[in-house]
């Protein structure tokens, strides 16, 4: 189960130890990647899914056909099957949208 952290210091902290860490997921450009950003309403219409109980939301990586780093979005319902009715394979890439990350 996901823990509820503090962004000022638990996330910032994580975060940091990454852009520090030889780790490098390469955006399209090759530049190193920093997040992903993801439609609201996306995830809410996952979430939102009149057909199943939606208990999870699951992030599966994935490459592009440019060989970037991509996310595809789908639901996990009650019983812990994938319901890919809707998925996505949208996720804007930091750092081109980073919102207000430092």
């Amino acid at each position: 189960m996901s823990k509820k952290i503090n962004w000022s210091a638990e996330a910032v902290e994580m975060i940091d130890a990454y852009k520090n860490a030889g780790l490098h997921i390469p955006c399209a450009d090759g530049r190193k990647m920093r997040g992903l950003m993801v439609d609201a309403e996306h995830v809410l219409e996952i979430l939102q899914n009149e057909n199943h109980t939606i208990t999870k939301l699951f992030m599966v990586f994935g490459l592009k056909a440019d060989q970037s780093f991509n996310i595809v979005l789908v639901g996990v319902d009650d019983k812990g099957k994938i319901v890919a009715d809707p998925a996505y394979d949208y996720a804007d890439p930091c750092p081109d949208q980073c919102a207000d990350l430092p």
